[in-house]
């Protein structure tokens, strides 16, 4: 919640989010964000979440699992661009993802390719660590098919290495 504070007030879009246990606030979110995703902030016990996935009925008609622990709800960008960012200091490398995962990294067969960054986001992405007191993150973006960048996350401690492998960003 800090990072996507910080994200907006640098000027970046982020999504509509909620982090909620309560039933009746969860299902008010989900109808008004279909597809919406859930991202645990600790799995509750019977519910096998390892990343980011789709809020399914299943879960919304179980009372007792959405009330046991709070889960941020966001609502889900479409599309199958996401960009994966490193920024250490100013200096900032993009690198395109097309995949139609939702969670792309548990499939590196899918194309990665440098992308260059207008300056626009780049400032704001330097501004967001600025306002986190970080020097150095790793950025994950979807954009929309528009073309607008999203903010997702920011991995102050991120993997980068893997992307130079495969789009030969240094």
């Amino acid at each position: 919640l800090v990072q996507l504070r910080a994200a907006q007030h640098a000027g970046l879009r982020i999504p509509a989010t909620l982090v909620s246990q309560e039933p009746t606030r969860i299902r008010s979110f989900c109808a008004a964000h279909p597809g919406a995703i859930i991202k645990p902030v600790a799995t509750p016990r019977g519910i096998e979440l390892t990343s980011t996935a789709v809020v399914s009925q299943e879960l919304l008609d179980n009372e007792e699992v959405l009330a046991l622990a709070p889960s941020i709800y966001q609502e889900c960008i479409p599309g199958t661009r996401h960009l994966r960012i490193s920024v250490v200091g100013a200096r900032c490398d993009g690198a395109l993802i097309e995949a139609e995962a939702l969670d792309w990294r548990m499939d590196l067969t899918v194309p990665f390719r440098p992308y260059p960054l207008d300056s626009t986001l780049a400032q704001r992405l330097c501004a967001t660590l600025h306002q986190l007191g970080l020097v150095m993150g790793i950025f994950d973006v979807k954009l929309t098919d528009d073309d607008e960048p999203v903010f997702l996350e920011v991995n102050p401690q991120g993997q980068f290495l893997f992307v130079e492998g495969l789009c030969g960003i240094p």
